[in-house]
Protein backbone atom coordinates (compact mmCIF):
# COMPACT_ATOMS: atom_id res chain seq x y z
CA UNK A 1 0.00 0.00 0.00
CA UNK A 2 2.88 2.48 1.02
CA UNK A 3 4.63 1.81 -2.70
CA UNK A 4 1.20 2.69 -4.87
CA UNK A 5 1.04 6.35 -2.62
CA UNK A 6 4.29 6.84 -2.70
CA UNK A 7 3.74 6.47 -6.62
CA UNK A 8 0.74 8.67 -6.63
CA UNK A 9 2.83 11.03 -5.05
CA UNK A 10 5.85 11.22 -7.82
CA UNK A 11 3.07 10.91 -10.70
CA UNK A 12 1.64 14.01 -9.01
CA UNK A 13 4.78 15.95 -9.00
CA UNK A 14 5.74 15.50 -12.48
CA UNK A 15 2.42 16.75 -13.54
CA UNK A 16 2.63 20.12 -11.44
CA UNK A 17 3.27 22.88 -13.37
CA UNK A 18 6.99 24.26 -13.36
CA UNK A 19 7.85 27.42 -11.03
CA UNK A 20 7.41 30.10 -12.98
CA UNK A 21 10.78 32.27 -12.48
CA UNK A 22 9.39 35.61 -10.77
CA UNK A 23 11.21 38.34 -11.65
CA UNK A 24 13.08 39.43 -14.67
CA UNK A 25 16.44 37.93 -12.90
CA UNK A 26 14.68 34.78 -12.59
CA UNK A 27 13.78 34.42 -16.13
CA UNK A 28 17.55 35.87 -17.24
CA UNK A 29 18.98 32.95 -14.74
CA UNK A 30 16.85 30.02 -16.33
CA UNK A 31 17.87 31.03 -19.82
CA UNK A 32 21.59 32.42 -19.06
CA UNK A 33 23.25 29.18 -20.38
CA UNK A 34 21.10 28.78 -23.59
CA UNK A 35 21.65 32.93 -24.23
CA UNK A 36 24.89 32.55 -23.87
CA UNK A 37 25.46 29.44 -26.14
CA UNK A 38 23.38 30.61 -28.65
CA UNK A 39 25.04 34.30 -28.71
CA UNK A 40 28.67 32.35 -29.34
CA UNK A 41 27.12 30.20 -31.36
CA UNK A 42 25.43 32.56 -33.86
CA UNK A 43 28.62 34.68 -33.52
CA UNK A 44 31.01 32.25 -34.55
CA UNK A 45 28.61 31.30 -37.56
CA UNK A 46 28.50 34.35 -39.24
CA UNK A 47 31.24 35.37 -39.74
CA UNK A 48 32.68 34.26 -43.52
CA UNK A 49 34.82 31.85 -42.48
CA UNK A 50 33.22 30.86 -39.07
CA UNK A 51 31.58 27.82 -40.54
CA UNK A 52 34.41 25.75 -38.49
CA UNK A 53 33.39 27.49 -35.11
CA UNK A 54 29.90 27.09 -35.75
CA UNK A 55 30.63 23.23 -35.94
CA UNK A 56 32.53 23.08 -32.61
CA UNK A 57 29.82 24.69 -31.13
CA UNK A 58 27.48 22.64 -33.20
CA UNK A 59 29.01 19.03 -31.61
CA UNK A 60 27.79 20.14 -28.06
CA UNK A 61 24.23 21.72 -28.96
CA UNK A 62 23.28 19.26 -31.12
CA UNK A 63 23.35 16.38 -28.55
CA UNK A 64 21.80 18.71 -25.92
CA UNK A 65 19.18 19.40 -28.18
CA UNK A 66 18.24 15.62 -28.68
CA UNK A 67 18.24 15.11 -24.48
CA UNK A 68 16.14 18.19 -23.77
CA UNK A 69 13.61 17.07 -26.61
CA UNK A 70 13.33 13.94 -24.99
CA UNK A 71 12.92 15.38 -21.51
CA UNK A 72 9.97 17.81 -22.62
CA UNK A 73 8.29 14.64 -23.50
CA UNK A 74 8.56 12.86 -20.76
CA UNK A 75 8.43 15.39 -18.18
CA UNK A 76 5.41 17.66 -18.83
CA UNK A 77 6.95 20.35 -15.96
CA UNK A 78 9.79 21.00 -17.91
CA UNK A 79 7.93 21.16 -21.01
CA UNK A 80 7.52 24.64 -21.81
CA UNK A 81 11.32 25.95 -20.60
CA UNK A 82 12.80 23.08 -22.75
CA UNK A 83 10.68 23.98 -25.77
CA UNK A 84 11.48 28.09 -25.36
CA UNK A 85 15.28 26.75 -25.05
CA UNK A 86 15.10 24.35 -28.25
CA UNK A 87 13.11 27.26 -29.82
CA UNK A 88 16.02 29.79 -29.06
CA UNK A 89 18.73 27.16 -30.50
CA UNK A 90 16.38 26.17 -33.53
CA UNK A 91 16.62 30.57 -33.94
CA UNK A 92 20.37 30.72 -33.71
CA UNK A 93 20.89 27.59 -36.02
CA UNK A 94 18.49 28.98 -38.77
CA UNK A 95 20.48 32.63 -38.54
CA UNK A 96 23.41 30.59 -39.37
CA UNK A 97 22.50 28.34 -42.13
CA UNK A 98 21.47 31.66 -43.51
CA UNK A 99 24.38 33.22 -43.09
CA UNK A 100 26.66 30.27 -44.41
CA UNK A 101 24.25 30.41 -47.60
CA UNK A 102 24.77 34.47 -48.03
CA UNK A 103 28.87 34.40 -47.78
CA UNK A 104 28.77 31.20 -50.04
CA UNK A 105 26.99 33.46 -52.65
CA UNK A 106 28.69 36.30 -52.06
CA UNK A 107 32.53 34.25 -52.29
CA UNK A 108 31.65 33.11 -55.62
CA UNK A 109 30.36 36.08 -57.01
CA UNK A 110 33.77 37.76 -55.88
CA UNK A 111 35.51 34.78 -57.51
CA UNK A 112 33.38 35.42 -60.57
CA UNK A 113 33.78 38.91 -60.91
CA UNK A 114 37.72 37.89 -60.68
CA UNK A 115 37.33 35.04 -63.14
CA UNK A 116 35.50 37.44 -65.99
CA UNK A 117 38.52 40.13 -66.17
CA UNK A 118 40.82 37.08 -66.49
CA UNK A 119 38.68 36.64 -69.41
CA UNK A 120 38.69 39.67 -70.64
CA UNK A 121 41.87 40.48 -70.58
CA UNK A 122 42.99 37.43 -72.06
CA UNK A 123 40.45 37.94 -74.75
CA UNK A 124 41.89 41.32 -75.22
CA UNK A 125 45.46 40.06 -75.04
CA UNK A 126 45.72 36.53 -76.45
CA UNK A 127 47.59 35.80 -73.01
CA UNK A 128 46.64 35.19 -69.32
CA UNK A 129 47.63 37.82 -67.02
CA UNK A 130 50.70 36.81 -65.17
CA UNK A 131 49.45 38.45 -61.97
CA UNK A 132 46.44 40.45 -60.40
CA UNK A 133 48.30 43.55 -61.34
CA UNK A 134 48.16 42.96 -65.16
CA UNK A 135 44.64 43.80 -64.69
CA UNK A 136 44.23 46.35 -61.97
CA UNK A 137 43.45 44.58 -58.99
CA UNK A 138 46.24 43.84 -56.08
CA UNK A 139 47.02 40.80 -54.18
CA UNK A 140 45.04 42.70 -51.10
CA UNK A 141 42.31 43.68 -52.91
CA UNK A 142 41.77 39.99 -53.77
CA UNK A 143 42.17 38.70 -50.22
CA UNK A 144 39.81 42.19 -48.72
CA UNK A 145 36.13 40.33 -48.11
CA UNK A 146 36.83 36.76 -49.47
CA UNK A 147 40.22 35.04 -50.02
CA UNK A 148 40.34 34.84 -53.95
CA UNK A 149 44.12 33.73 -55.62
CA UNK A 150 45.03 34.12 -59.06
CA UNK A 151 48.43 33.67 -61.10
CA UNK A 152 49.84 32.55 -63.63
CA UNK A 153 53.07 30.18 -63.49
CA UNK A 154 54.44 29.69 -66.80
CA UNK A 155 51.68 30.77 -68.24
CA UNK A 156 49.05 28.22 -66.86
CA UNK A 157 46.57 30.57 -65.10
CA UNK A 158 45.83 29.43 -61.75
CA UNK A 159 42.41 31.04 -59.96
CA UNK A 160 40.55 29.94 -56.88
CA UNK A 161 38.91 31.17 -53.91
CA UNK A 162 38.51 29.65 -50.09
CA UNK A 163 34.94 27.96 -49.70
CA UNK A 164 33.43 29.53 -46.69
CA UNK A 165 31.43 26.43 -45.69
CA UNK A 166 33.46 23.54 -46.65
CA UNK A 167 36.29 23.50 -43.98
CA UNK A 168 39.16 25.09 -43.20
CA UNK A 169 40.91 24.27 -46.44
CA UNK A 170 38.11 23.62 -48.42
CA UNK A 171 38.35 25.92 -51.62
CA UNK A 172 37.11 26.01 -55.25
CA UNK A 173 39.52 25.85 -58.19
CA UNK A 174 38.76 27.36 -61.83
CA UNK A 175 39.48 24.54 -64.49
CA UNK A 176 40.06 27.05 -67.61
CA UNK A 177 40.82 23.86 -70.02
CA UNK A 178 36.98 22.52 -69.02
CA UNK A 179 35.62 25.91 -68.11
CA UNK A 180 34.14 25.05 -64.94
CA UNK A 181 34.79 25.47 -60.80
CA UNK A 182 35.98 22.34 -58.90
CA UNK A 183 35.57 22.11 -55.61
CA UNK A 184 38.72 20.70 -53.00
CA UNK A 185 37.92 19.30 -50.05
CA UNK A 186 40.37 18.64 -46.52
Amino acid sequence: MGEAAQETAETAQAAAPAPQPATLFGLLENFAWTLLGCVAFVWSGVSAYGAFLAGLVALCAFPWLIYSAIRAAIRPRERKWRLARIMLWAIAIAIVLVARQYHEHAARQRADAVLAQVQDYHARKGTWPRKPEDMGLTAASLKQDYIVIYGAADGDPYLMYHATSGGIYAKYVYDFGRGAWRYLSD
